[in-house]
């Protein structure tokens, strides 16, 4: 839609013996280097006049490099004012030696997973990585619905952002844990998942009653990590009971 005349080129090629890049080339419009990286911000328009003309709501490019990370993977853009823009991704082949794997998948099929993050992309990203792995998933879009949408022994994994509008993710966790412990419930696993990862806040996470953190920008290799460490001592009872 950028590119009212002139070309666009498609290509598909392998990088190397593990991967295969894919890269969309034009003549259209372009960006200057400047605007590349706020092009990556959710509805993220250049300016209104271009929403306007080319109906967008900002959305494809933060969308398409969040996918492309939850699949390993990597987006880069290159552009020129009035010249044209090349979109590339670059993602991993599946390794045919067993051995090449790095992260084994953890397996959450039949479990109830609640997701709390007021921002969407976040969260088509979660619901994508999630539903990979098998999991039934609740989508939150705040800490508040997430509070009123938890109720005890009903989601065996929180994952919950921290910085929420009007009630963060901390808040939230304090809560649930002074339900169970009051009403003596068993203690559901949660995750943090937020770009304020570093180690003195981590632990601050823990003292609110989180189990682990998960840093953004997030890969389906770190969230599985995360898991296997959270749930490695419950998930069999919790799928013996479902």
């Amino acid at each position: 839609k950028f590119t009212e005349t002139g070309r666009i080129l498609v290509s598909l090629e392998t990088e190397m013996p593990n991967e295969i890049s894919l890269s969309v080339a034009d003549t259209g419009i372009g960006m200057a280097e400047a605007e590349i990286a706020s092009a990556f911000e959710p509805f993220a328009q250049l300016d209104d006049s271009m929403a306007r003309r080319f109906d967008g709501g900002g959305m494809g490019l933060s969308l398409a490099r969040g996918f492309a990370m939850a699949m390993g993977g990597r987006l880069d853009i290159q552009s020129v004012r009035g010249e044209g823009t090349t979109a590339r991704t670059v993602l991993a082949l599946p390794c045919a030696k067993p051995c090449c794997h790095t992260t084994t998948q953890f397996d959450l099929k039949g479990l109830c997973v609640l997701v709390a993050d007021d921002n969407v992309a976040n969260r088509k990203i979660l619901q994508l990585m999630l539903h990979k792995l098998g999991a039934q998933i609740t989508m939150c879009e705040d800490g508040d619905v997430a509070l009123d949408t938890w109720h005890p022994d009903r989601f065996d994994l929180l994952l919950l952002d921290i910085n929420m509008p009007r009630l963060a993710g901390t808040d939230v966790i304090r809560k649930i844990r002074h339900v169970e412990a009051v009403d003596g419930h068993g203690r559901v696993p949660a995750i943090a998942v937020t770009a304020n990862a570093a180690a003195d806040q981590v632990l601050q996470y823990r003292d609110a009653g989180f189990d682990h953190c998960v840093g953004k920008p997030f890969t389906l290799n770190s969230l599985t990590r995360a898991l296997h460490e959270v749930m490695r001592q419950d998930v069999h009872a919790i799928s013996e009971a479902h």
